[in-house]
């Protein structure tokens, strides 16, 4: 769950237990509607940890009277039945009914016309080395032990094929060779 700051910037809220919806709605009407219901939730808890022991066998805890849902089925029909559920079932309405051409408001939203991709290709490499520029920026140290290592294998290599020559003759041929193994 998150803290409450982050539950705080939440526009809406969807609650699961066991696949069922037992609340769909905004954020400032969930304790609204678990009070509905007949459950408190105490001053010292926080609303997300709240709703997760709702969801659970917890829930009886916070009961504030004897018809309380007692299972998820029960939460479930409760907020189907109440005045909260209007809000979403109107939107589920209106989006899925049809307008005079025969478009559901869904494909007006995401529309019909869009392309397959977004970006394009020259797109999509800028923002992935920009990334992979940014993730290997971020770590200095990883950067600062690959630049000694590459300094130590150059000079690894550099030294068992000093002294070579810069002619190709027979001789150096054969030096390269008994260097390689």
């Amino acid at each position: 769950q998150p803290p409450p700051e982050v539950f705080d910037l939440f526009d809406e809220v969807l609650i699961l237990a066991d696949g069922i919806i037992l609340y769909h709605g905004r954020r400032e009407n969930v304790l609204p509607f678990f009070e509905s219901i007949g459950f408190k939730c105490p001053e010292s808890k926080d609303i997300a940890d709240f709703v997760q022991e709702i969801a659970t066998s917890e829930r009886d805890k916070y009961s504030t009277r004897a018809n309380t849902p007692h299972s998820n089925q029960e939460i479930a029909s409760a907020w189907a039945k109440s005045e909260f559920s209007t809000e979403k079932q109107n939107q589920i309405d209106f989006y899925s009914r049809k307008d005079l051409e025969g478009e559901s408001r869904v494909e007006e939203l995401f529309g019909k016309n869009t392309p397959k991709y977004a970006n394009g290709l020259r797109q999509d490499i800028s923002l992935v080395l920009q990334r992979q520029r940014k993730l290997f920026t971020r770590n200095k140290g990883y950067i600062i032990v690959r630049i000694i290592q590459a300094i130590l294998l150059g000079v690894i290599i550099g030294t068992v094929f000093f002294d070579i020559g810069s002619t190709l003759d027979l001789q150096n041929v054969a030096n390269v060779a008994q260097r390689y193994g």
